[in-house]
């Protein structure tokens, strides 16, 4: 069984826990990564996430993990192939659903991302569901990205100072807002998923496990979204998607706006260190 791990190009340490022996994991990259902290972006986003997916079942993956709490071009990736294509913010929310009556998402990124996950919950009519959404650091704090020291390297190092902040706002979501599980809203927080899990009463739950266990258990059971909730695209859309790609791909390359025009959100992430997912 091989599953795609859907990622931006150049991404490392996003490896996700690996279930059984012969789920065989190999990373299918998106042609380019743009923070999308805007309408136009996130369309962009999702036409690198719905490009990679068209690749992998070209290949012939037997599922696709979009490997992003924020399931940038799920909807679209469902509808252009037959494959299960799973994202880690629906998987790890309706889990959340599965254990507790209301759920909380905490999230180490700022107020910025709010949007995304708002749009998410009406989606997936998940509103009435979610306590609430709590953001660790501000906006200010994304210039630091680019150095050595981070708030994302030290929780990807799980320094006890991160560790805190993001316990103590798991906590607040679970006591002020009543959340009865908790999804942390970023792949990139599994490295302390488990200590967070051991600092509090409500479950905790690790969108990078979660979202690939799902994945998994699909693949393995032989089923994959509905064609009655996902109408099929044509087959021939596949060499537009890709033309498409490859066209937006030569322009940010040729324009260099990877760099100069997505903000402080993605100072690193060409080089394949962070991003928000």
């Amino acid at each position: 069984m091989r599953i795609a791990n859907v990622l931006p190009v150049g991404m490392t340490g996003y490896e996700p826990p690996q279930g059984s022996t012969d789920a065989e994991v190999e990373v299918v990259e998106m042609a380019f990564h743009v923070f999308p902290a805007n309408a136009v972006d996130m369309l962009l986003t999702e036409a690198t996430v719905l490009e990679a997916t068209l690749k992998a079942a070209e290949a012939g993956f037997d599922a696709v993990f979009v490997n992003s709490t924020s399931d940038y071009g799920l909807k679209a990736a469902r509808a252009a192939v037959s494959i299960p294509v799973v994202g880690a913010g629906l998987a790890s929310m309706t889990l959340a659903c599965n254990l507790g009556q209301r759920f909380g998402i905490v999230s180490v990124w700022p107020e910025a991302v709010r949007e995304i996950h708002e749009r998410q919950l009406r989606d997936y009519q998940l509103g009435e569901r979610c306590a609430s959404m709590r953001f660790v650091t501000s906006e200010d704090e994304l210039s630091e990205l680019d150095q050595e020291t981070s708030f994302y390297t030290e929780m990807r190092a799980r320094k006890p100072r991160m560790v805190d902040r993001i316990a103590a706002a798991v906590e607040r979501s679970v006591e002020e807002d009543g959340s009865d599980a908790i999804v942390l809203g970023c792949t990139c927080m599994s490295p302390v998923a488990a200590e967070l899990a051991a600092r509090t009463k409500v479950p905790v739950i690790d969108p990078l496990a979660a979202g690939f266990a799902t994945t998994e258990l699909l693949a393995r059971l032989s089923l994959s979204h509905s064609p009655a909730a996902h109408r099929p695209a044509p087959t021939r859309r596949n060499e537009l998607v890709a033309g498409m790609v490859a066209a937006a791909t030569a322009s940010l390359a040729a324009a260099e706006l990877v760099e100069e025009d997505c903000g402080p959100y993605c100072a690193i992430s060409p080089a394949g260190e962070a991003r928000p997912a």
